[in-house]
């Protein structure tokens, strides 16, 4: 298995192998999982270079990380871990922070040279989204290893259609109170920074003015279209999910 990174600003691509870097094989699985690979998600601005750094740099957090490599964890017993290395890639303060605190901090934190960034973009995830995200690293690294004993809807996917979606997060992603504060006025595709909600990372809803989070391209792809738009519950019509692998591919 190896590492394949394109270093922004270089002038080439960086190479890592197993071979050629073999203090990379305590934590290699791990850190390929966690920063982002075919069946999990990634972190803005902190991709594998920096989390094998990170682990290299930390033999404690090697040590810890090894609880994903093991068989019969529960989500509890990951997810302390999980939440430590995202405070360590985020805090440079060093204060030992929980993720909903130092999602604050950060958002509260003026940072230099930002202003064409949206400052949501730059926040760790959420507790609800990191346990997802946790659960889905644990699994695929379980998969590697060649044990197949785990069900998928128990470890951040859940199936729609025939199809293999991630569970984002098993909370609402803010109270429906502050998400109406939250719209667009767009007359377009809000397709650009010039949407509000797309500049401030969110897509848009039903609340917005023109669109009804329905007819651009910031919609939620992980929304059934038809239910945006409702007021039941439930709605018997076709989902219009993102599209996903029915498996999870398995990498050498």
């Amino acid at each position: 298995m190896f590492l394949f990174e394109i270093v922004p600003g270089s002038k080439g691509n960086t190479l890592y192998s197993k071979s050629q870097h073999r203090e990379f094989k305590p934590f290699i699985l791990f850190a390929h999982a966690f920063a982002g690979c075919n069946s999990t998600s990634a972190m803005y601005n902190h991709g594998k270079k920096k989390i094998i750094l990170l682990l290299q740099r930390n033999p404690d957090l090697q040590e810890s990380v090894q609880i994903f490599y093991e068989e019969n964890k529960i989500i509890e017993e990951l997810y302390p871990i999980a939440e430590k290395l995202v405070s360590y890639l985020y805090n440079t303060s060093g204060e030992n922070l929980n993720v909903n605190d130092l999602r604050y901090k950060i958002f509260t934190t003026p940072v230099l040279g930002t202003r064409k960034i949206s400052t949501l973009a730059m926040l760790p995830p959420t507790e609800s989204a990191l346990m997802q995200h946790t659960s889905r690293v644990y699994y695929q690294i379980q998969i590697w290893l060649g044990r197949r004993n785990l069900k998928l809807e128990d470890w951040g996917w859940h199936r729609s259609n025939f199809m293999l979606l991630p569970k984002m997060m098993s909370k609402a992603i803010a109270p429906q109170e502050l998400l109406k504060n939250v719209f667009c006025s767009c007359n377009g595709k809000c397709d650009t920074a010039r949407c509000s909600c797309k500049k401030a990372g969110l897509k848009c809803t039903r609340f917005c003015k023109v669109c009804n989070g329905i007819s651009c391209e910031n919609f939620s792809n992980f929304i059934n279209r038809a239910e945006i738009n409702s007021d039941v519950d439930e709605d018997d019509g076709d989902e219009d999910d993102l599209e996903a692998d029915n498996t999870i591919e398995e990498e050498d």
